[in-house]
């Protein structure tokens, strides 16, 4: 997990947000800041799965004309 770390220079508190690893299939991200008083305030973690990317598909046929009968 990454997580990065900051501190509000007027109020003193400090958030942590965090995010998915390098590579992880499925994308995340929430942050918590914690007040000076000691309370919390978190925002929903928001995940979303990346999908995979779908096979390439082959060129479609020239359509031949039709034989003569």
């Amino acid at each position: 997990m990454r997580f990065k770390l900051s501190k509000n220079p007027k109020t003193g508190a400090v958030t942590i947000a965090y995010k998915e690893p390098e590579g992880f299939p499925i994308k995340f991200k929430w942050t918590a800041t914690v007040a000076l008083d000691g309370t919390i305030k978190s925002t929903p973690m928001v995940i979303k799965q990346q999908l995979p990317m779908p096979a390439p598909q082959p060129a479609p046929q020239p359509v031949q004309p039709p034989a003569n009968q």
